[in-house]
């Protein structure tokens, strides 16, 4: 059976997903990690001055190219460097997925005194801790025959939630050998489809047509989170088909092209142009869509009363 290193299942595994720059700095526990990278036809590296601005390259990475941004580190002070980037990403739902080369499981199993590290019986596991609250999935790979497996869970877990995710590898692990066959079967990334969703989707979609029937003066408002969550398409054939009224927040701009007939402006309550925010707010029916409620945008002045919307949020509908 054919075999390749897990280091560069994993490198393959992100460039699958249309990922062709990693960014990051060089470390000791990933140096050898890094080797692999160039051993993927199409997959380059990037360095940055330091971790904080590979974390923040790679958040733009991800919103331009609408793939997940990827980012190396080494263990400790290279992940802390690059949490509050990554702190970032996860408030705006950016896909990003943040590699750390761990010490080697040996190290970890007798809590070696390694530099950087926190008592006399160190927890080599303590960094990683500290980013639990600022990521939607982890895997700390410690067995090679499960860890192509984990890998590809953490992968999808980032395109589901669309948020950053973090994959620890111990130095040791790299070379490991994985079935190679496993590479030819893509990554799932589509969304969990069943009886339950189709059920609650016939309702929604049954109240959603009543709602619109009977308004007067609908209008639309869209938001950042169709564009981290990959349904650019899909609100701008909606947009079309409705033909009512299209409002923007301030850092959606450009996912409904400002050149469309329906386009009306961003709206961002009471600082937004004159007679913008009357006309939206006199809409007797609102189609919020992707709606990322933050104060820099306009989160803070905006009147988006329950009593009248419709609200398309990642997971739900509120009628």
């Amino acid at each position: 059976m054919a075999t390749v290193p897990l280091g560069y299942y994993l490198w393959k595994r992100i460039h699958q997903i249309g990922v062709n720059t990693v960014m990051g700095l060089p470390g000791d526990f990933q140096l050898h990690l890094l080797d692999q990278i160039y051993k993927v036809e199409g997959l380059r590296f990037v360095g940055n001055s330091n971790e904080l601005n590979a974390a923040y390259a790679v958040d733009g990475y991800a919103r331009t190219k609408n793939v997940p941004g990827c980012l190396v580190t080494t263990h400790g002070v290279g992940e802390l460097s690059a949490l509050n980037g990554i702190a970032g990403s996860l408030t705006e739902q950016v896909k990003v997925i943040h590699v750390v080369g761990q010490t080697t499981r040996p190290m970890q199993r007798n809590h070696a005194m390694i530099h950087h590290s926190i008592g006399f019986r160190p927890d080599h596991q303590i960094f990683s801790k500290a980013s639990r609250d600022f990521r939607g999935a982890a895997a700390e790979l410690q067995d090679v025959r499960s860890a192509p497996y984990e890998i590809d869970r953490v992968i999808r877990a980032c395109f589901i939630q669309s948020c950053p995710v973090y994959i620890f590898i111990p130095l040791d692990m790299v070379d490991e050998p994985v079935p190679a066959g496993l590479l030819d079967t893509p990554i799932d990334i589509s969304v969990p489809d069943d009886a339950l969703t189709k059920q609650t989707m016939e309702a929604a979609a049954t109240a959603i047509l009543k709602a619109i029937s009977e308004s007067r003066k609908p209008a639309v408002f869209v938001d950042a989170l169709m564009h981290r969550h990959n349904a650019v398409a899909e609100i701008r054939d909606l947009t079309k088909k409705l033909g009512f009224p299209v409002y923007a927040s301030q850092i959606s701009k450009g996912v409904i092209h400002e050149t469309d007939p329906n386009y009306v402006d961003v709206y961002s309550g009471s600082i937004a142009s004159p007679g913008v925010a009357d006309a939206f707010e006199s809409s007797d029916l609102l189609l919020v869509f992707g709606h990322l409620p933050a104060d820099t945008n306009g989160g803070l002045t905006q009147k988006i009363p329950a009593n009248k919307t419709i609200d398309f949020k990642t997971d739900q509908v509120d009628v």
